[in-house]
């Protein structure tokens, strides 16, 4: 493990930009309107996005906590996020995938804070026990410092073949924070199908939770080197993102530019880049079915394993 050195301020963002197509015949069976699921209240008062920036709130300041829209769905996200921070909402223009629905609050937080760490945090998960779940977010933050990959995604064990996540193959042991470790990545397979997925689950893979924690500068530079045409836009965003011509660069790169998604383009292709640690004793899922859905709600609950010793303190303003 390498000496530890100066950390940035934490940075959260969460990912609100999804249109929810998997689930969108369920969504209107259920409550009559055609909206994206992270906007819609499944359980208690609270919807997934509103869970989802209560998560965040645990660990970081609000007004370090941005969230990122779609412009289309603007009425219902504005409702919902009426109490958040001025600045902190970024509209993207379009949809175009998570490739560049990460590049956009990179650029805000690399134009506000150059040696930022960040989480992305999307915002249709269910997560069982948000405050055990944050605990591995802290540490993973921590690990940033210590080791040598400077991007860290959250694994789950899987409790049964599922074709719609992304697969981790761990390697070696990098660094321990508290009982939380974080390892090599061997192999990352996106979406595999039933029985490649089957394969793995026996193999002790990971299920990517595409909770991604990482050093700002350093996941803007992989995601651009990956897909250089995309990145070329967002060098020409960033150029103007702090002057009165912002709005029209924003819309005027979007306009033509490819959507891709950060997992197959990105974390697929780079293994040796990333890390991954292993979360333990909380419930997850990505709630891609009306199946997984309707079995989360039937357990609701904390989960029973004690939390870590370690509690990280909330980052200072």
């Amino acid at each position: 493990m390498k000496p530890r050195r100066a950390r940035g301020a934490l940075w959260g963002v969460v990912l609100a930009g999804g249109e929810g197509t998997r689930l969108a015949r369920y969504v209107e069976g259920r409550f009559g309107v055609r909206v994206p699921k992270q906007y819609c209240v499944f359980s208690g008062t609270r919807s997934m996005l509103q869970h989802t920036l209560a998560r965040a709130d645990f660990l970081i300041p609000r007004e370090r906590v941005l969230t990122v829209i779609d412009a289309g769905h603007a009425g219902i996200a504005n409702r919902q996020l009426a109490d958040r921070p001025v600045g902190t909402v970024l509209r993207q223009p379009r949809n175009l995938g998570t490739a560049p629905g990460m590049l956009l609050p990179l650029v805000e937080i690399l134009a506000r804070d150059p040696d930022a760490n960040v989480v992305f945090l999307p915002s249709d998960h269910f997560v069982g026990d948000e405050r055990r779940f944050m605990f591995y977010v802290a540490a993973a933050e921590r690990l940033l410092e210590r080791i040598d990959r400077k991007i860290v995604l959250l694994g789950m064990l899987p409790d049964e073949p599922e074709s719609e996540y992304g697969y981790l193959q761990t390697g070696a042991e990098l660094g321990t924070l508290a009982g939380a470790s974080a390892w090599t990545v061997r192999r990352f397979c996106e979406k595999p199908d039933a029985d490649r997925a089957a394969e793995y689950c026996r193999a002790g893979y990971l299920w990517n939770t595409f909770v991604v924690v990482a050093k700002a500068a350093e996941l803007y530079r992989l995601i651009v080197s990956r897909l250089p045409k995309i990145g070329e836009r967002f060098e020409r965003i960033r150029e103007h993102w702090t002057g009165e011509f912002r709005d029209f660069a924003l819309a005027g790169e979007y306009l033509s530019m490819e959507s891709a998604n950060v997992s197959e383009a990105v974390f697929e292709t780079s293994p040796e880049r990333i890390a991954v640690m292993p979360v333990w004793g909380v419930r997850w899922s990505d709630w891609g079915s009306p199946d997984r859905l309707e079995d989360a709600l039937r357990n609701l609950g904390p989960a029973s394993a004690p939390l870590p010793a370690f509690t990280a303190a909330k980052a200072s303003a």
